[in-house]
């Protein structure tokens, strides 16, 4: 479940469940750096974020039920665990993270795939905000939240979701509103 990024260096990021979670390469394919080896074995989505001038990598760890966010050079800043404030989960194990996205103001939306389906969003400190979504085959539902996309068009941001399951893409406003 390997997801490719370019960063602002120009590296190619690719996050594996190799010995190394993230690897860099550079632009003629040789490894450069392999970051997060205690993270391997899980890492699914992830997404760039330029905020404060330096980009971050944020990466949905399905395993481990966790989103981390990190530097470049692979130095974890922070972590989001499972959404508990939600209410939604009996327990930790129903929370399995697939994909991560970040809007500009600051809001990171992450996919439970690999769990009950949910789509969980919070605010730029990384509290807790709301969740939308949901098992079912109806509009506004998803049954595998795989993969998720900030689109940005003419400054208009949307919120893109792949559900593999229901052979469909999702969009809608940054509130979950189809």
């Amino acid at each position: 479940h390997g997801q490719v990024l370019v960063d602002a260096r120009g590296r190619v990021l690719a996050n594996t469940d190799g010995a190394s979670a993230l690897t860099a390469f550079s632009r003629d394919g040789r490894v450069v750096a392999s970051l997060l080896p205690d993270w391997k074995g899980g890492l699914h989505g992830m997404c760039l974020d330029g905020k404060g001038g330096e980009q971050r990598v944020w990466i949905a760890h399905a395993r481990r039920g966790e989103v981390v966010c990190c530097t470049l050079d692979g130095e974890v800043l922070s972590t989001i665990g499972w959404p508990e404030a939600s209410a939604l989960y009996k327990k930790r194990g129903q929370y399995h993270p697939t994909s991560v996205a970040r809007a500009s103001d600051g809001r990171i939306f992450v996919a439970n795939g690999y769990g009950l389906s949910w789509v969980h969003v919070y605010d730029a400190e990384r509290r807790y905000l709301k969740s939308f979504g949901g098992r079912g085959q109806e509009p506004g539902k998803m049954r595998t939240p795989h993969g998720l996309l900030i689109d940005r068009v003419a400054g208009v941001e949307s919120l893109i979701v792949c559900d593999r399951e229901n052979h469909r893409l999702q969009i809608s406003d940054l509130d979950g509103k189809l």
